[in-house]
């Protein structure tokens, strides 16, 4: 009943854009897929990959989170974030620069983390989980790079498998998978998949989601707990001819797994 009430709002929602989507939703063994395993440019998504392997490194003990980095002045880049213009004296531990490549966005924290934990770890993650999709391939904000051909790519279906990791999977013990659950509840965009529900959220519920967008690209996906019940969900956009319409795209799926999983009394 949930399955087919939630593909037919989808179905219909996705006719209504113009431009391409996709999307994944997964729940106990039951998923609801449109143009899933479709490659898209992954924009901030690709971080939840970085994350997930920043802290298996930390678990294996190859990567201490509580080493303290510098920002130097070669290493900040624009975009998204705020440490580019952070005093040039600054330190911060490498787990709070994970958390700021996440919550907002910080694309110089991202190519530090990057640079500590490498390309070819998160690249090693993604194949080991099965993601086909899913391939980091330059820093945030390398124009040459992406000049020269190389760009960061995944699939709704391969982000809804790394959110199911954060849940259930083998990658990260249980101290670590709430580290990553919390890192993502610490998201401080919400005009996407929550727009519509975050402010219904009973007490027992509650969302982690990262964004992404580029020109012509909005992206986002989470995990929404409800009691005992996990829900993720990723929602893919690009060709875009209107960017606020593929936000209401993604925030009105978001309204519809939540109206679908949430009983009110």
């Amino acid at each position: 009943m949930k399955k087919s009430k939630l593909e037919k709002s989808i179905q219909e929602l996705a006719a209504s854009v113009d431009g391409r989507v996709a999307v994944f939703i997964e729940w106990d063994e039951e998923r609801v897929c449109l143009n899933a395993q479709e490659a898209f440019p992954s924009a901030s998504l690709i971080k939840i990959p970085i994350m997930l392997e920043a802290l298996r490194q930390e678990q294996v003990g190859q990567t201490d989170l509580n080493t303290c980095l510098g920002i130097p002045a070669e290493e900040r880049v624009g975009g998204m974030g705020v440490l580019a213009n952070l005093s040039s004296g600054i330190q911060l531990p490498l787990r709070d620069l994970v958390t700021l490549m996440i919550a907002i966005s910080d694309n110089t924290a991202t190519n530090l983390v990057i640079q500590k934990v490498t390309m070819e770890a998160v690249n090693q993650l993604a194949a080991g989980l099965g993601c086909q999709h899913t391939v980091l391939a330059r820093k945030m904000m390398d124009t040459e790079a992406v000049r020269q051909g190389r760009d960061n790519y995944t699939s709704a279906q391969d982000i809804g498998l790394f959110l199911k990791e954060i849940i259930t999977g083998d990658t990260l013990d249980s101290t670590r998978k709430e580290a990553a659950f919390q890192m993502m509840r610490q998201q401080q965009f919400h005009t996407k998949l929550p727009a519509y529900f975050l402010g219904e959220l009973p007490p027992d519920a509650s969302f982690a989601h990262k964004t992404g967008e580029l020109a012509g690209i909005e992206h986002d996906a989470g995990i929404l707990k409800i009691g005992d019940q996990y829900i993720t969900m990723a929602v893919l956009t690009r060709d875009l001819a209107d960017e606020a319409a593929g936000r209401e795209f993604i925030a009105k799926v978001g309204k519809a797994v939540f109206d679908t999983f949430y009983q009110r009394d």
